[in-house]
This record gives structure tokens, sequence and C-alpha cells, in this order.
């Protein structure tokens, strides 16, 4: 009798520990599963940072390549720009030594024609001179 006493306690006592083991494994279960849940809730929201990131660093490069394209396109007018003066500059500066030339031509036509005038002068002034010089000659044959 002691023992199947001693077998049923030792039955009971392997029954209870067994229980015990099955509720510290359930419990170590839950608390897997609450750190299962919490890693899955971390790697939700460091997914939906990672994804805030990809964005703010998509948007940062869109931005940063409208930039770029922006101030390509400024210099690329500026230089537009700055050729189309040049070209004004240059066209403009032909005008004024084609005006240039062009007063210079009447000056010198202006300036041969008061040289002609003058010559015309000097042989109207010598032809006088030669005929007063002969009327003088005369004169003082007659006298």
């Amino acid at each position: 009798e002691e023992r199947v006493e001693a077998e049923r306690l030792a039955a009971k006592d392997s029954a209870r520990k067994v229980e015990e083991a099955k509720i510290a494994l359930e419990r170590a279960c839950k608390a897997e599963e609450e750190r299962l849940a919490a890693l899955k809730a971390t790697t939700k929201s460091e997914e939906e940072k990672l994804a805030a990131l990809e964005e703010q660093g998509k948007s940062q490069k869109e931005r940063m390549e409208t930039e770029r394209r922006t101030a390509v396109e400024a210099a690329r007018k500026s230089e537009e720009e700055r050729v189309e003066a040049e070209r004004l500059a240059a066209k403009d500066s032909a005008r004024k030594v084609e005006e240039a030339k062009i007063a210079l031509e009447r000056a010198c036509k202006a300036e041969e024609e008061r040289l002609a005038a003058l010559k015309a002068t000097t042989k109207s002034e010598e032809e006088k001179l030669a005929a007063l010089e002969a009327q003088s000659k005369s004169q003082k044959e007659r006298m």
C-alpha cells in the first residue's frame, strides 16, 4: 500500500510538474508571441520609416535635378544673351565703321573739290597775272 501510495504521489507530483511545465511553456509561448508581435510592429514601423526616407530621398533627388536643370537653363540663356549682345555690338560697330567710311569719303571728295577749286582759282590768277604782265610790258613798250 505504501508503494502504491508512493507511486500515486509520485504520479501526482509528476502530473503537477508536467502541468507546471505546460503552464511555463504556455507563458513562454505567449511571451514569445508578444515579442514577435512587438518585432512585427517594430519592423512595420522601420519599413514605414524606410519608405518615408526613400520618398524623401526621391523628392530631394527630384528637387536637386530640377535645380540643376534650372541652373543649366539659366546658364544657357545667359550665354545666349551674351552672344546676342556681342553680335549686336559687332553689328553696331560695323555700322559705325561704315558711317565713318562714308563720312571720310565725303570729306575726301569735298577736299578734292576744294583743291580743284583752288587749282582753278590759281590758274585764273596766273592767267590774270600773265595778262597784267603782258599789259604792263605793252605799256612799257609804248612808253
